[in-house]
């Protein structure tokens, strides 16, 4: 039997065709969590896993795992969690942060994917159950020699036909078949035996925008082995701050006026909370803006230059990822199970195997105006390991500084180009009468360097 069904949350697309400017407008849960710093969690524990804090996290809230609806509008919320490194010794070793950050990233791109296969999922599946009663009285290696190779409907009528000692042989050395007759040979072969197979193949293709974490964890997972977890959230209002950052005619949400800006929210997190975010996360100013902050780190073993140059990179493109990403996930399960029966005795061997591959690219995008707002060295509570967190950020309002200031530098371009870099202007005595330029000596202070009013810039 096999089936290929394909399906969308009609929960979510009923809810997003009939959203409202004026509902868009609102406040619900989902802008508390994805919006209010005060509302997301970053923690370090040794005392409870990264899944149980998150689970305690939804209670909090009285929120579910998937999507969630209140007040007419729909929004998701999702898990991720990974090991990191091999869980154990990689905790002291050098290696330790980078192994955090590929476990972070493996934890978001997991949800992410959740995400994507609750939006929409094609599925395929073909079963079937086979029974019959063979020659094969030592599974898996005679099974593996002779039975495996024939196909399920030739099995039964083939292997009668073979040299039944030569066939015994292969898993009892010991066998002579002397005063045997075909019979007791069949017998020592025959088996009862019940194959169930099974193929699943689960695929979705998705174009994500505005999704963020709203929640990080580290520690000892179920068995002891050191974890982080990622808990994301997902909503229409969030998709419009993303298309602001590429967009500057974009109209942004507007939210509660918060009473610190940006930079002093991030002095009321303390270190240890600090050291164990990760991600960009969409945070109201005290404007009631939209602000994307990008948290990104490493060790602090290397040079100076290359830290700052190495998390800027990543907290750069933790934005793009926000922005926009193409998320492809292919699920595969094969295989199933055999039971072999004999002297009423029954084994049971597991055939199963299960693949899967999740791939995310992000568009190509111009990111104007993000800047560092809080670059500090740390000590990684986890670990004890040295890091460095470098926290970028853009904002509508620094979108179009920097458009503004692109524009003065592409303009000053033209002008020294249109000019020769000053070779164009004619003969320099024509040009020190069109500027009054006398001859005369300007007197500057001896042995002091340059000042500059910061009102001058």
């Amino acid at each position: 039997m096999k089936k290929i069904i394909k399906i969308t949350s009609t929960l979510l697309l009923s809810a997003l065709s009939t959203l409202s400017i004026a509902n868009e407008d609102g406040f619900n849960i989902a802008d508390e969590l994805q919006y209010d710093s005060s509302k997301q969690k970053s923690e370090i524990s040794i005392s409870i896993s990264p899944l149980e804090a998150w689970n305690n996290y939804l209670t909090k809230h009285n929120l579910n795992d998937g999507f969630n609806e209140r007040n007419g509008r729909v929004f998701f919320v999702g898990f991720g969690s990974e090991v990191v490194g091999n869980g154990s010794s990689i905790v002291k070793s050098p290696g330790f942060l980078d192994a955090r950050t590929s476990a972070y990233g493996i934890a978001l791109l997991a949800a992410k994917a959740e995400l994507a296969n609750n939006l929409s999922s094609e599925l395929s599946s073909e079963r079937a159950l086979t029974m019959f009663k063979i020659s094969e009285d030592a599974a898996p290696a005679f099974r593996e020699k002779v039975i495996k190779p024939l196909s399920l409907m030739d099995k039964a009528h083939k292997l009668t036909d073979l040299a039944l000692d030569d066939q015994i042989k292969k898993f009892d050395p010991e066998w002579t078949g002397e005063n045997k007759n075909k019979e007791e040979k069949l017998t020592a072969l025959r088996k009862y035996i019940l194959i169930y197979s099974e193929n699943l193949s689960q695929k979705t293709k998705q174009f994500l925008q505005g999704t963020t974490p709203v929640f990080n964890a580290e520690g000892p997972n179920h068995r002891g082995n050191y974890s982080v977890g990622v808990g994301i959230v997902w909503s229409a209002k969030s998709t419009k701050v993303a298309e602001a950052v590429y967009n500057p005619y974009s109209k942004t949400p507007k939210g509660k006026k918060k009473l610190l800006t940006i930079k002093d929210q991030l002095k009321n997190i303390n270190d240890k909370e600090l050291a164990s975010t990760y991600g960009s996360r969409i945070w109201w100013d005290e404007k009631g803006s939209p602000v994307v902050v990008s948290f990104a780190s490493t060790d602090d073993q290397g040079f100076d230059t290359t830290a700052k140059r190495l998390t800027s990179m990543i907290a750069r493109n933790q934005i793009s990822m926000f922005v926009a990403e193409q998320i492809v996930a292919n699920d595969s399960l094969t295989g199933g199970e055999e039971k072999q029966k004999a002297d009423s005795i029954t084994n049971s061997y597991s055939n199963q195997e299960f693949q899967s591959s999740i791939k995310a690219k992000s568009k190509q995008i111009t990111l104007k105006g993000v800047n560092t707002i809080l670059y500090k060295y740390l000590t990684h509570p986890g670990s004890g390991n040295g890091m460095v967190i470098n926290v970028m950020a853009w904002s509508p309002e620094s979108s179009k500084m920097a458009l503004g200031l692109e524009k003065m530098s592409k303009d000053q371009k033209t002008k020294m180009n249109a000019n020769c870099g000053g070779g164009c202007l004619g003969k320099q005595e024509d040009l020190n009468q069109n500027l009054n330029i006398q001859n005369s000596t300007i007197a500057s202070p001896s042995g002091q360097g340059v000042a500059s009013d910061p009102d001058d810039f």
